[in-house]
């Protein structure tokens, strides 16, 4: 967090982060989808909703990183900067999460 001056530039941070990412992703599935489709936005739009093969375990990563933001935004979070940062690592990383579901 030393690159950003105070907790809103982290916030907001993130939030373009996961602006640029959404983004990025709907305008892959949008040019496919004009190859493909009659109507690529809406093909493009179902595909942004069906990015999660896991849906129970994108809301749980997506849990768990605003947990971890929050604590920090208020000053509670027990963990290390070190730490934080290796668990956000940990939860961007989808290949740490392939095959971890119970079936």
């Amino acid at each position: 967090m030393h690159q950003f001056p105070n907790k809103k530039a982290v916030l907001r941070a993130l939030i373009e982060y996961q602006v640029e990412h959404f983004q990025a992703f709907y305008g892959t599935q949008l040019a496919a989808a004009r190859q493909s489709s009659s109507s690529p936005v809406l093909a493009s739009r179902n595909a942004t909703a069906r990015e999660a093969t896991d849906p129970d375990l994108a809301l749980l990563r997506w849990s768990t990183a605003r947990g971890l933001s929050l604590s920090v935004t208020l000053g509670i979070c027990p963990l290390s900067e070190d730490e934080r940062n290796r668990l956000f690592e940990r939860l961007l990383d989808d290949g740490a999460w392939q095959g971890t579901s119970a079936e």
